[in-house]
């Protein structure tokens, strides 16, 4: 059995044709082509092909659904990320700024304490004197 695509099912929305209209049309044109004693059997067919086929549609229709939501959480979730790491970089650029100034004062400071002991050291000695 040929399951109509989701686009015809909706063209036939669209253009005010029913799905229930269009089994009918196909059950009439299936009776006219194999009527006989078979039309029962050949009916009760259609009506669980036509099932099948309704389910199939359904079906799909929900999974590119899905698949669209998907999608859209994907993109929100890249774009999130793509900010993240933006911002992660500039705090990391902006750490190293730090530690490089936190190196400098602490060799100044380094600097600045040698110093202050070497005078201790000597106005000590003029004391001592």
């Amino acid at each position: 059995a040929r399951v109509a695509p989701p686009a015809r099912a909706a063209q036939a929305a669209r253009a005010g044709r029913s799905q229930a209209s269009a089994r009918r049309t196909r059950r009439a044109a299936a009776r006219a082509l194999f009527g006989g004693g078979k039309e029962k059997e050949l009916a009760l067919r259609i009506e669980v092909l036509e099932a099948e086929a309704t389910t199939r549609e359904e079906r799909n229709a929900a999974l590119l659904k899905e698949a669209a939501e998907l999608r859209e959480r994907c993109e929100k979730a890249e774009a999130e990320s793509k900010r993240r790491k933006e911002r992660i970089d500039r705090l990391e650029r902006e750490v190293f700024a730090l530690e490089k100034t936190v190196e400098e004062k602490d060799a100044k400071f380094s600097s600045f304490e040698t110093t202050a002991r070497k005078q201790i050291k000597m106005l000590e000695g003029r004391l001592a004197e």
